[in-house]
């Protein structure tokens, strides 16, 4: 049976991180993978929304122009190998 390790990150109330933190969080997660000492496979899934406020007030009111804006920057993100 394949191990599951959940990782949780707070986009909903404060303190919440910030985007520099969170690619590093991303960047530590890649180190870790690639530096296992045996063969293995990886899946990460990713779940959730951008400007969706999932819980909050202001649930359902989507910025698009916000929503975007991340779209664009995570497409041009440096991908780890």
């Amino acid at each position: 049976m394949p191990a599951i390790v959940p990782l949780l990150l707070n986009a909903v109330a404060p303190p919440m991180m910030s985007f520099e933190r969170c690619v590093r969080w991303g960047q530590l997660i890649a180190q870790a993978i690639t530096a296992y000492p045996h063969p293995l496979k990886v899946a990460i899934l990713a779940t959730g929304g951008l400007s969706h406020s999932i819980g909050e007030p202001a649930m359902g009111q989507i910025n698009e122009t916000f929503d975007r804006a991340c779209l664009e920057k995570f497409a041009m993100a440096t991908i780890v190998r």
